[in-house]
């Protein structure tokens, strides 16, 4: 999303290209390989790409290169940045990253941090902005950090939104749940259509190809043969703590306002997660 398409994003939903004061998210990216989500919900399945760590934060800092930490104001410091989890690393345009323990991680660059890469390690594919804040003063010189991360709270303004893809309709729509707060990610995502009081949950959606899961987005779909699903349509989500947010009556139109770009209608659902 660049230029003009970003102006009248931010112009539309301003909340979402804001951050907390005190805080700087927005920019910062991250897209991780190997078995991350589960990591911090070890009760809770994990998916083989990481779909369900969608929308969540962690707080990221870059070490020595034997792993430990920079003291504060030696040569080489920088602050820790937080960051969001969007999806999954791109094997296709990482293989010796991201593709599992089976790709030569090893022959194509000087990997001076060890190798061969554990077969159980993870992999941070992050964005130019958040690789120049942690180098220091936007400095793209090392394409490879060694870093340590933890999970945080996601600073979120506002309430939760859900970015309804384009052509949706009764019997077939697409969303994703972003802007959420504390856990960050959704661990399911139900539905119900007025008339009725059945909450039908939805599903990973599968249009996607195995070399590039990331452009997924974390979205979700209407399982093939359970509509029509009358507006307005309710939505309910649940957090990986198992915290529930409701609106029974979120999405009121499939139609995108003449104020909004159709790739880029996002639902205000007017109920957010607790910060926590």
């Amino acid at each position: 999303m660049l230029g003009s398409t970003c102006d009248a994003f931010c112009t539309a939903y301003p909340l979402l290209c804001k951050d907390p004061t005190g805080t700087t998210l927005r920019g910062n990216f991250a897209a991780p390989n190997g078995d991350y989500y589960s990591q911090f919900w070890s009760s809770l399945p994990g998916a083989l790409d990481n779909y369900l760590s969608c929308g969540e934060c962690i707080e990221l800092i870059q070490t020595k290169p034997d792993g430990t930490d920079y003291a504060v104001g030696e040569a080489g410091y920088t602050d820790p940045i937080t960051l969001e989890i969007v999806d999954s690393c791109p094997c296709s345009a990482n293989s010796k990253w991201c593709c599992g323990p089976g790709a030569d991680h090893c022959g194509e660059i000087d990997f001076k941090y060890g190798c061969p890469l554990p077969a159980d390690s993870i992999h941070l594919d992050l964005s130019d902005i958040a690789m120049g804040r942690l180098q220091g003063n936007g400095s793209l010189t090392n394409g490879v950090i060694p870093t340590r991360y933890k999970r945080v709270p996601c600073p979120k303004l506002g309430n939760v939104y859900i970015w309804l893809r384009n052509g949706g309709g009764p019997y077939y729509f697409a969303l994703t749940a972003v802007n959420t707060n504390g856990p960050g990610s959704v661990t399911k995502i139900e539905i119900k259509g007025a008339g009725t009081d059945t909450w039908v949950a939805l599903e990973h959606d599968p249009n996607y190809t195995s070399s590039r899961p990331q452009e997924r987005y974390g979205s979700w779909v209407i399982p093939q043969g359970s509509g029509p699903f009358n507006l307005p349509v309710g939505i309910r989500l649940t957090s990986p703590t198992g915290e529930q947010i409701v609106n029974e009556q979120a999405i009121k139109t499939f139609t995108p306002p003449a104020t909004a770009d159709p790739n880029f209608y996002y639902i205000d659902i007017g109920v957010q997660f607790s910060q926590n």
